[in-house]
């Protein structure tokens, strides 16, 4: 009989479980379907999604240093605006960088050092190819030299004033500002729910305390308020992080204590509280699944606000330092250019910056109206 019991009870659960699954399946497709219904929140989603990809596969995408410097094409245009000059410019740094790479790998003598220099770099590796075949230099050293002058004469958009690559310091930006993103919104929306929640449905001294807390918070304009911690602390990315999420969490922490208010007094929560489930139980199972939507939507808008933060705090020298690429630093090192006719080295990091942001606006919004329960039943 007892294993009889244990194999009903067993049974039942993974039945449950089953029911739970298909629920969660269902649910997940009827929101990606009218995630596709919804134009400009789909079309936010998919520029997000190259963005995210862009940022992961960043190495395989532009396999250049984006921190190396390259005097010699310093300023140089995108690719379409190149002249005769600057392919001339891009040819003998190639040069100089395979020549630099082959004394290294093989010993060679100035009279044939000076012959390669007065090759034009096709001819040399040309010539390289013939010292492979001779034995001299390896054939994987050979491929390698092959593909650093590639690498060195292909620059899209250009480099700014210390020959960085652009195309490069963009892609690689994009890993900056949306891990400041995620962790700032994750980091202050956990504070914020997790506060919210009992000073919501508790109330007494612990709201009374939070909320004062918050209110003395909020008489600080929030940019004002990140450059004094960040002056405090120094620069650097945890810093930044820290002082970014140090307010951030109060409007999570506002919506969930007002959502909790709400919630409480409603019907199922007096049903929840005959059938005996305890405080935590009702927080964590019954009110929070029922306004999780919302903090899903504040914190996709408020991630795009954080980006902004970031790149003003790199702005202003206080976030993320050169040469390690942030989009608000490159802003601030191109600012000073686009005076003189030089308009890519600003150009492209804010464009990424209003494109990113403009499609994280777009995406909050339309979960806003896929989520929101009270505008489904209107």
């Amino acid at each position: 009989m007892i294993e009889l019991a244990k194999t009903s009870s067993t049974s039942a659960i993974i039945d449950l479980y089953r029911v739970k699954s298909k629920i969660l399946i269902s649910n997940l497709s009827s929101f990606l379907r009218e995630l596709a219904a919804h134009r400009s929140a789909f079309l936010g989603a998919i520029v997000i999604m190259i963005f995210v990809l862009a940022a992961i596969f960043a190495p395989q995408i532009t396999p250049i240093d984006p921190t190396k410097m390259r005097l010699q094409l310093s300023l140089l245009p995108p690719f379409w605006a190149q002249d005769e000059g600057d392919l001339a410019r891009l040819e003998k740094q190639a040069k100089r960088e395979v020549l630099k790479e082959l004394i290294e790998l093989i010993e060679i003598d100035k009279d044939y050092l000076s012959r390669l220099r007065g090759l034009s770099m096709q001819e040399m590796l040309v010539e390289l190819g013939r010292l492979s075949e001779q034995g001299r230099l390896d054939r994987k050293d050979l491929l390698m030299l092959e593909n650093l002058g590639k690498k060195v004469m292909v620059h899209p958009l250009g480099c700014d004033r210390m020959g960085m690559d652009l195309l490069s310091r963009v892609i690689y930006g994009t890993r900056i500002s949306l891990l400041v993103g995620i962790l700032v919104v994750g980091i202050s929306a956990f504070i914020g729910v997790v506060l919210g929640s009992f000073a919501g449905y508790y109330r007494g001294w612990f709201d009374n305390l939070i909320s004062r807390f918050c209110d003395l918070l909020l008489a600080f304009p929030y940019l004002i308020f990140a450059i004094l911690i960040m002056v405090i602390m120094g620069g650097g990315f945890m810093n930044m992080i820290f002082a970014l999420t140090f307010k951030a969490w109060v409007e999570f922490f506002r919506l969930v204590r007002g959502e909790f208010l709400s919630e409480k007094t409603k019907e199922y929560i007096d049903a929840a509280r005959v059938a005996g489930q305890s405080s935590f139980k009702i927080i964590v199972f019954e009110i929070l699944p029922n306004i999780i939507h919302s903090v899903i939507v504040l914190g996709t808008l408020r991630m795009g606000y954080m980006i902004i933060m970031e790149a003003s705090l790199s702005y202003l020298g206080l976030g993320i330092a050169p040469p390690t690429p942030a989009w608000g630093s490159m802003v601030y090192l191109g600012k000073q250019d686009i005076i003189t006719g030089i308009w890519w080295t600003v150009t492209f990091p804010g464009l990424a910056i209003l494109i990113l942001v403009l499609s994280i606006n777009l995406l909050g919004e339309g979960l806003h109206d896929i989520l929101d329960p009270r505008l489904r039943v209107d």
